[in-house]
Order: C-alpha cells, then sequence, then structure tokens
C-alpha cells in the first residue's frame, strides 16, 4: 500500500498518533515547501530536530529526519508531526487565508519546553512547586517513584552507611519493577538510578574513601546479585555488578591497610561458604576478586582449596564430546588455580596442570607450548602444534593460521629460511597481517623475492579477501601502477579511502578525480547516513593534503543542494583545522 498525505496516520500506530500530538502542542515550526513536492521543517522536542519530506503528488516518496529513531527505523515521531502540519497546510480552503494554527506553526519560539521549565523553576515559589509535587505524584506514579529515590539519596549521601545504601537500591529496584508474578524489572531504567552511586564508588576510590566505596560496592553487589536473573531485560546492571568486582581488586591492589584487606577477604570468604554467587553469572567473577583479596599463603592454600573442589566438580568422568560452557568455566577455575600455584612458588605443579589439560583446552596447549619454546624442546612443542593442527574434531576452535603462527616462531629460531618464507606467506594468506609477509621478504635476496612474490600474487588473488591481501602486497612493493588499476575495478569509496593515502603522492589528480565521482553518487542519496559519510569523506580529504578538493566539492553542494538543510548543517560542520 502507498501512503499519501491523506492516509498515512493509522489510531493503532502509537508513533503517528506521538506525532500528532506534537503537531497538535505547536511543536512544529518553520514548515517550508522549497521547491513543488519538497517540504523542510523543524520539529522541537528534547532538542531540535530537521525534517524533509518529498512527495508525488499527494503520495509519500521519501522522508528523512536526524533524531537518533529515524535512523534505525526510517519513520518517527518528528516526521509524522511534519505530515500532519503539511496535510492541514495544503487543505486550505482559502487562499490567502491565515488561521490560527499557521500563526502558532509561525511564532512557536525557539526556546524549547525543558528550557522553558528551566527558567520556570528558577522563580517558581516554594509552596506552589511543594503543592505541584504533592498534586502531580497522586497521579504519576514513576514520578513518584523518581522523587522518592533522589531525596532517599540525598538523605543517605548525608549519613553514609552500607544498610542506607541496601534500602536506596531495594527502592531502585522496587521502582523499576512491575507487580507480576515474574517481577520483571526494567534493566536500562534500573541502571539510569543506580548510575550515581556507581559514579560516587568511584570517586571515592579515587579520593582513598575506601570505607564508604566499600559502603556502596558490597551494597549493590549483595542486592543486585539477589535478583534473578531473568528478571533483567538487559545487560547494563550485570555489568554495575561485574564493575563492582572490579572497584574490590582496585581496593586489595591499593595501598589500603593489610587489616582492610584482611576484612576484604572474609567478607568474601563468608560469601563463598554461602555460594551465594554459585551457578550465578557472577560466580567466576567473584572468585577471582576473591583470589585478588587474598594476601597471603595461608589464605591462597585456604583458596587452593575451593577452587580444587570446583574443578573436580566441572571435571569430565569420561572421554568425548563436553559442552562449550563447561569447558569455558573449568578453563577459567584452571587458569585461577595456575595463578596460585605460582604465587605459591610451586611453578613445577603449575607446569604439570597445564600439560595435563592441553586434550581439553586450547589456551593450555598453547601455554605449554610457549614454556616449551622457551626451554628448546622444540620437538615436542611441534608434536603439540602438529597434533592440534591434524585434529578435526568439534574442539578444534582456534584457527589453523594460530598453530603455523608457531611453526614459524619456531623456524625463526632454528634459522630455517625455507619454512619461514612458506610459513610466513601462508600465515599471512591466512590473517592479512602484513608483518608476517615482512618476515617473509626478510629472507630472501630481491631477484629470488621478485619470483617468489609474482608466484604467491597469483594465490592471493583467488583468497576470499584477496582485496586486503593485494593492496598490502602492492604497498609493500611499491607497486602503485597495480594498486590504482585494483581500485578502478573494486571501485567505492570505502577501499578509495583506504588506498588513496598510498597512491594520492603518485597519482594525484586521477585519485580526487574518483573521490569527486564517488561523493557524487552519496549526494544523489537523500539520507542522513549518506550525509554523514559525505562530511566523513570530506574531512579524510583535508587530513590526506587535499582540502582545496574538499573546499571546491563543498562550494558546489552549496549551490546543487541549498534546499537541504541537512546536507548544509553537515557541511557547516566539516573542520579544516
Amino acid at each position: 500500500m502507498s501512503f499519501t498525505i491523506q492516509n498515512f496516520d493509522s489510531p493503532e500506530d502509537i508513533i503517528t498518533q506521538r506525532g500528532k500530538e506534537y503537531f497538535e502542542s505547536g511543536n512544529v515550526t518553520s514548515l517550508e515547501e522549497v521547491e513543488k513536492g519538497e517540504w523542510v521543517a523543524t520539529v522541537y522536542g528534547s532538542t531540535v530536530y530537521n525534517v524533509e519530506i518529498e512527495l508525488a503528488a499527494k503520495k509519500i516518496k521519501l522522508t528523512d529526519c536526524n533524531c537518533p529513531y529515524f535512523e534505525g527505523n526510517d519513520h518517527c515521531k518528528h516526521v509524522a508531526a511534519v505530515l500532519y502540519a503539511i496535510r492541514e497546510r495544503t487543505t486550505k480552503p482559502a487562499k490567502g487565508s491565515t488561521t490560527e494554527k499557521d500563526k502558532k506553526l509561525k511564532e512557536t519560539k525557539v526556546k524549547t519546553p525543558f528550557q522553558e521549565l528551566q527558567s520556570l523553576a528558577d522563580i517558581a515559589d516554594v509552596k506552589d512547586l511543594r503543592d505541584f509535587i504533592k498534586a502531580y505524584a497522586a497521579r504519576n506514579t514513576d514520578f513518584t517513584n523518581s522523587f522518592l529515590f533522589y531525596t532517599k539519596q540525598v538523605a543517605v549521601t548525608q549519613e553514609a552507611t552500607e544498610e542506607g545504601y541496601k534500602d536506596l537500591i531495594k527502592l531502585a529496584i522496587r521502582n523499576t519493577s512491575d507487580q507480576s508474578r515474574y517481577r520483571y524489572t526494567d534493566d536500562s531504567q534500573l541502571a539510569k538510578y543506580l548510575k550515581p552511586l556507581v559514579d560516587k564508588a568511584k570517586k571515592q576510590l579515587s579520593e582513598k574513601n575506601y570505607l564508604e566505596a566499600t559502603f556502596i560496592i558490597k551494597a549493590l553487589i549483595e542486592e543486585l546479585s539477589a535478583m534473578k536473573i531473568n528478571s533483567f531485560s538487559g545487560d547494563k546492571t550485570e555489568g554495575i555488578v561485574i564493575q563492582c568486582f572490579d572497584f574490590l581488586d582496585a581496593i586489595a591492589a591499593s595501598d589500603v591497610s593489610f587489616m582492610f584487606k584482611d576484612d576484604l577477604y572474609e567478607y568474601g570468604m563468608g560469601h563463598s561458604r554461602k555460594a551465594t554467587f554459585d551457578d550465578t553469572i557472577f560466580e567466576l567473577r567473584f572468585y577471582s576478586s576473591l583470589l585478588s583479596m587474598a594476601m597471603d599463603n595461608r589464605k591462597r592454600e585456604q583458596f587452593l582449596q575451593i577452587i580444587n573442589e570446583k574443578i573436580t566438580k566441572l571435571t569430565p568422568k569420561l572421554p568425548g564430546n563436553i559442552p562449550y560452557n563447561i569447558l569455558s568455566d573449568r578453563l577459567e577455575y584452571l587458569n585461577l588455580k595456575i595463578d596460585i600455584l605460582q604465587q605459591l612458588k610451586r611453578n613445577e605443579e603449575a607446569l604439570q596442570l597445564i600439560k595435563d589439560n592441553v586434550h581439553y583446552h586450547d589456551e593450555m596447549r598453547a601455554k605449554a607450548i610457549d614454556h616449551a619454546i622457551n626451554e628448546q624442546e622444540y620437538n615436542y612443542a611441534k608434536k603439540l602444534i602438529n597434533d592440534k593442527l591434524a585434529d578435526k574434531s568439534n574442539n578444534y576452535r582456534m584457527q589453523k593460521s594460530y598453530w603455523q603462527a608457531y611453526l614459524l616462531r619456531i623456524a625463526q629460531v632454528q634459522k630455517d629460511t625455507k619454512e619461514v618464507v612458506r610459513l610466513g606467506l601462508g600465515v599471512f594468506l591466512e590473517t592479512a597481517d602484513i608483518e608476517y609477509y615482512l618476515v617473509a621478504k626478510k629472507q630472501l635476496p630481491p631477484e629470488q623475492w621478485k619470483t617468489e612474490v609474482s608466484s604467491f600474487i597469483s594465490k592471493a588473488k583467488l583468497s576470499y579477501n584477496s582485496i586486503s591481501l593485494l593492496y598490502k602486497i602492492y604497498t609493500a612493493e611499491n607497486m602503485l601502477g597495480e594498486l590504482l588499476d585494483l581500485l578502478k575495478k573494486r571501485l567505492n569509496i570505502h577501499l578509495l579511502q583506504s588506498f588513496s593515502a598510498a597512491l594520492l603522492p603518485k597519482y594525484r589528480k586521477e585519485v580526487l578525480s574518483l573521490y569527486k565521482s564517488e561523493l557524487n553518487k552519496q549526494a544523489t542519496q537523500s539520507y542522513n547516513s549518506s550525509y554523514n559519510l559525505i562530511r566523513h569523506h570530506l574531512e579524510h580529504l583535508i587530513a590526506i593534503g587535499a582540502p582545496e578538493t574538499a573546499r571546491e566539492i563543498i562550494a558546489e553542494y552549496r549551490i546543487r543542494y541549498k534546499n537541504r538543510p541537512a546536507m548544509m548543517e553537515r557541511l557547516d560542520k566539516v573542520k579544516f583545522d
């Protein structure tokens, strides 16, 4: 169905209904038909938004708005508001007549509703404000909750205690949760409530006020982790808990007294005994933080027992495919155990633990290979690598190039030129990392390398990432003519940006001509994303030493697209310094 200026609105569409409210409140200003069927307007909301609409007869051909919602949805309440305004303007019965609504469109002041509220709040009578709070709170639950949280926060700040912060967090959770059976909590809204507390904890840490910081940290960890994980609608509140564990790590690593750290460790051990975080998403992070609080060997030995129990629980009894989540958790606990053993100077035990687990975990295999290379046990290292390269099971998680890079490292140590060239180019072909290419190049004299490169380019052209590989080869070998030909064959604005710095010194005229052509293609698209892209590439031209071309393009667009305020806004923001 084609939408027209007459049928775009629907009572079931909440976006258009919000747009109607904006229109009826006089939020649409500067409505103008700049060319036949092309309308521009300004809409005042939380900030000022520019809207463009193109009509063909009465059909809606194109809409555009610079609000964040429009970019992801291609419609918004600001566009709907302007469509209502256009419909009223184009259905006027008498030519030259002026309605009260028209006057409102022209006379609306630039000041936004929020700015007006700020001005009025500065001069309002205290009694009037109190009366308003009572009356408005009686019919608006969200306002009541927000006001209670704000006043409670002020009270807690005046006399900080752990229980006070817990009460404040409970209030925030209650304010952002419904009363259904599942107690659904709005994660984003709860995170907004709690952000001032997180910021305050961070500030207290920076000022070395560790006691009050721990009041906030403990309260956040305990109250948030007590919530059912399926009550969250996102991961922002999760992130706050993880950040609080980071804060505890920072305290453990600080110059705070040993007794304070000891108290933190006992606090953590208390939660370990109660299994507070077991079987939750915070379990591993909690135990990692607890290790940071273990400041002497007695505590480390005690902590080692806990980790051994965790590893035993996760260690498979029988061979076969093991679920990835179990392997992942087990690996984390193994790494914790290795850290403890190394802190206890039990390095042989740590190494044996690594070797015993190379078949279960790639990370353990990599650690064993690193140790073998450092100890010059090259045959053992190669066996570990080649066993993995031959492994085609589901546990083959790290890419082939990762293990080949280890073989390259050994070949370099053993000065095996042929292997270094083969492996260096092989890993480069897989990863497009130029460092591997340069390692191979250093092994051969120029004439021999020239033959090698010619053969290798044929392989690179057949690769799935041929453009990236060829760009790096041509640049490294100064084959700029070939690079320019590649660009012309695969031309687009993004490749042009990637290639331009290398090509500009020798092929300035050709590169700038290609830039103009590609930007002109973008300019034909009346979208904010295109305008943003144009601005970005104009600033790139300036950065690579072509400001005169950028100025020329801007001057041309100011004339050609003078009736596109959104584009003009982006051009105004182009920085030449």
